[in-house]
């Protein structure tokens, strides 16, 4: 698969140490990563100036009338839907050649994406074991909702927002990861 990412260094702004590195986005064929319903939109070749040499960096595109973009920061990258994500590359050393894509395929951020990543930034321990466990078990929020018995917006403020839960509901929390995970798992360990 030809990657659409390529690195080099700005040698129109002061050379191999001068401004740092460039990175060259090719033209995207949707079809060619197995999005064909996307095919109308397309997104043009461009160029990102100005980045840092040897770092790390998420490359996306917000739709017409946009340009790419690069972050470090990969949350800010997959931090709003609809995003069309072209991958990531590392920029080349200072006086080195080129780099090339990390080999990711191009994709769309889905709601799905953004809420989970929310969901990553749990603000209690009790909030993070309870969502590391539920990662764990692989389930969805709803999933641990029909598992539990403990309502989805509820289960969301206790692994997002900060809310402590109350005894019952640590119980139900145990209690279905005990079952998942056919080892006992006690309210206490979730605290």
């Amino acid at each position: 698969m030809k990657q659409p990412l390529l690195s080099s260094h700005n040698w129109d702004e002061g050379g191999p140490c001068g401004l740092g590195c460039v990175i060259e986005v090719e033209s995207i064929d949707l079809v060619r990563f197995g999005l064909e319903h996307e095919r109308l939109l397309g997104f043009p070749s461009g160029i990102i100036t100005h980045v840092g040499n040897t770092e790390l960096y998420y490359v996306y595109h917000d739709g017409p009338g946009h340009q790419h973009q690069a972050t470090q920061d990969k949350e800010e990258a997959l931090s709003l839907a609809g995003r069309f994500i072209v991958g990531s590359i590392t920029t080349p050393k200072p006086g080195r050649g080129w780099t090339y894509g990390n080999g990711e395929r191009p994709f769309f951020v889905s709601v799905a994406d953004v809420t989970l990543q929310r969901l990553e930034q749990v603000r209690t321990p009790i909030g993070r074991r309870i969502n590391a466990l539920r990662r764990q078990c692989r389930w969805s929020l709803g999933t641990l909702s029909k598992e539990t018995g403990v309502d989805v917006r509820l289960i969301f403020r206790h692994v997002s927002e900060g809310t402590i839960p109350d005894q019952d509901s640590l119980k139900l929390y145990a209690e279905a990861f005990s079952r998942h995970f056919r080892r006992s798992v006690s309210p206490e360990t979730l605290e």
